[in-house]
């Protein structure tokens, strides 16, 4: 999985240029424990590698600071099961209990996330290519409650293999009633963004690239006047699978 963010902050509507951090690689190994009858399929997981790549645009202290929080999950591991329609029913996480909860949060995530939605999730109906159907979901990450909520697309298919588009919409529902901010108002968080999954249904990683952008505004005050802040993070992710 390679991973890649430009962080940028919007106030009262003017957004600074931006700042790209340098690509993160992770690699993670994935070994089926056991199927069901019905066709779920549990395995294990653990990160093999998880380093920054290589950026001369970069600031010293920029990629400095990112090398400890990507070597803060080096650790990681656990186990997680999907079904045979390719929808996750858990996924667990051992290590990040030792992870300083302000240090790393966000990888973190990014790893449960793309575990959660590591197969292309299929309906329960026969489809061919042109189908389109929803999935729904709410997640728990960390004190949030995140709402997604997907439109899929089949554009292409052929024996076990073929092509899956993902309109992807997230928001957090629910925010800790103390997380607020001086004015009075609650942050939020929307996130959107559109994949494309090149599918292979012999094999459990498929070959997907993401690109989404997450704002997340909350309000606070300069010279004691209300003033709303958005964080803009965009993000570019992709990942393929290998045989070991």
């Amino acid at each position: 999985m390679d991973l890649r963010t430009v962080a940028s902050t919007e106030r009262d509507g003017t957004r600074d240029p931006g700042v790209g951090l340098p690509s993160i690689r992770v690699t993670l190994a994935i070994e089926p424990i056991s199927q069901s009858p019905s066709g779920d399929l549990h395995y294990g997981w653990h990160v093999l590698s998880a380093r920054v790549l290589d950026d001369p645009d970069a600031a010293p202290f920029v990629v400095d600071g990112l090398r400890r929080e990507v070597g803060a999950i080096a650790y990681l591991a656990g186990e997680a099961t999907i079904d045979n329609r390719g929808l996750a029913k858990d996924v667990t996480v051992r290590g990040d209990a030792e992870v300083d909860p302000s240090d790393t949060p966000q990888m973190v995530e990014q790893i449960r996330q793309t575990l959660r939605d590591l197969a292309a999730p299929f309906p329960d109906d026969e489809i061919g290519v042109g189908a389109r159907w929803r999935k729904v979901s709410e997640i728990d990450a960390r004190s949030v409650r995140l709402q997604q909520n997907e439109t899929l697309t089949l554009v292409e298919a052929r024996a076990n293999q073929g092509i899956v588009e993902d309109e992807f919409r997230q928001t957090a529902r629910g925010p800790d009633p103390n997380d607020r901010v001086s004015d009075g108002a609650a942050p939020s968080m929307l996130a959107t963004g559109h994949s494309r999954t090149r599918f292979d249904l012999e094999r459990i990683v498929p070959q997907t690239t993401f690109d989404g952008t997450t704002r997340v505004t909350t309000g606070g005050s300069q010279d004691g006047l209300p003033e709303r802040v958005t964080m803009i993070l965009r993000v570019s992710v992709a990942i393929e699978g290998a045989l070991r």
